[in-house]
């Protein structure tokens, strides 16, 4: 869960990212280093926070996974929770 109560859905793309990840057995600090970016960037981009065109077609490539159609697809969808009785608002 996210901060506030808040549940977090990767796009398609953020979620054949993160598995790609864990079929290669590499890490977000190994693939920042591998592209020069920091940790925090990656993570902004598999969460769709951040949208970088030549960072998510090599990422892409790097895990085998097809390369979203543009900046919307890589988003992820928020949705707060009342973490109290676990209920959607």
């Amino acid at each position: 869960m996210g901060r506030g109560g808040t549940k977090i859905f990767l796009s398609r793309w953020g979620k054949e990212i993160r598995k790609g990840m864990i079929d290669h057995d590499t890490n977000v600090e190994e693939v920042a280093e591998k592209f020069g970016v920091s940790n925090t960037y990656i993570n902004m981009m598999i969460r769709g926070d951040q949208y970088d065109e030549d960072l998510v077609r090599k990422m892409s490539e790097l895990f085998d996974v097809t390369v979203p159609a543009g900046p919307a697809f890589t988003k992820c969808r928020k949705v707060k929770k009342d973490i109290t009785a676990g209920k959607s608002l």
